[in-house]
């Protein structure tokens, strides 16, 4: 038989906590799928009739190509990504402001999921709001669907950012 150890409060009642809803900053990961498109509108919501700002981040990550001895990020593929990141930035925000919110975005070059992280801790974020179902989970299922074709999933961006946040995280959509 196992000799079990309970934790110190085991026997206390549940409570429910007071939580922060004060929020000031309100981080919004946004890649144009239709998940973080749910994510914009979740953000409206939660900022109306706040004082908080919505920061939109777009995130890109750039292909290398493999040489002999080392790689190297393709130049203009790296200047079109770029380009097109700080459209899709750009635009989320400007919706955001139509909807009489204090937007603005930021545009980080690198893994998604260490820049938004990154950009959590950097903008002092008091939550992350993202969709669960990013634009790659999308292009999967279409691929799937169209060559029948199944290929593992190594786990969401959404996923690593709740597991690693050291804010609450909304997931939504």
């Amino acid at each position: 038989m196992t000799d079990h150890q309970y934790p110190e409060d085991w026997a206390e009642p549940v409570v429910v906590p007071d939580v922060v809803t004060d929020f000031r900053t309100i981080l919004v990961p946004f890649d144009g799928s239709h998940s973080a498109e749910q994510a914009l509108g979740y953000a409206v919501v939660l900022a109306s009739g706040r004082d908080a700002e919505i920061v939109v981040v777009v995130a890109y990550n750039p292909p290398v190509t493999i040489r002999r001895r080392g790689s190297l990020v393709v130049p203009d593929a790296r200047a079109e990504m770029l380009a097109e990141a700080e459209a899709l930035a750009s635009e989320a925000a400007s919706l955001l402001g139509s909807k009489g919110c204090r937007a603005r975005a930021i545009v980080i070059e690198g893994d998604p999921v260490d820049g938004v992280l990154q950009a959590a801790a950097d903008e002092n974020a008091d939550i992350i709001l993202m969709g669960r179902r990013g634009l790659s989970s999308e292009l999967r299922t279409i691929q799937k669907l169209v060559s029948g074709l199944s290929g593992g999933v190594h786990g969401s961006v959404a996923e690593k950012v709740a597991r690693h946040a050291t804010v609450p995280v909304l997931l939504v959509g």
